[in-house]
């Protein structure tokens, strides 16, 4: 296959196929090795030019106020309070299981997460509504 054909074959996957763009990457990827490994023809001149596979968006699924208020009146204890400062503090469900003691600041309303998505440290808002709770746990 020339240039053309390569073009035709990924556009051919994008479009009639409808794959996604890492099985279209995948699939040009395998080209690029054949070529330049196995049949020793170097493709880097080529510049193909396919039309590519389009992103998937999903759309999130979000709770009503109301769902929110079920969901947490079904928990106890220490299950509530964990959901309860997830959902007050938008915490992701493994920075709220590392949170420590520690980490709550009661003195500036404040909460501190660290390691965080790819590793970053940040600090969150304490809401009022539950740092009576946490005052009473711990």
């Amino acid at each position: 296959m020339a240039k053309p054909e390569i073009e035709a074959f990924l556009t051919h996957l994008a479009v009639e196929r409808k794959v996604s763009p890492t099985t279209q990457n995948q699939a040009f990827s395998a080209l690029l090795f054949l070529y330049k490994e196995v049949l020793g023809i170097d493709m880097s001149s080529w510049n193909i030019q396919a039309l590519r596979a389009q992103e998937r968006k999903h759309i999130p699924q979000v709770l009503t106020k109301d769902e929110v208020k079920k969901v947490i009146d079904n928990l106890t204890g220490t299950y509530q309070l964990i959901v309860y400062l997830m959902y007050g503090c938008g915490l992701r469900m493994s920075e709220a299981l590392n949170i420590r003691i520690k980490d709550i600041d009661f003195g500036y309303d404040k909460v501190y997460v660290w390691d965080s998505k790819s590793l970053k440290d940040r600090t969150v808002p304490l809401p009022q509504a539950i740092k009576q709770r946490l005052k009473a746990t711990g």
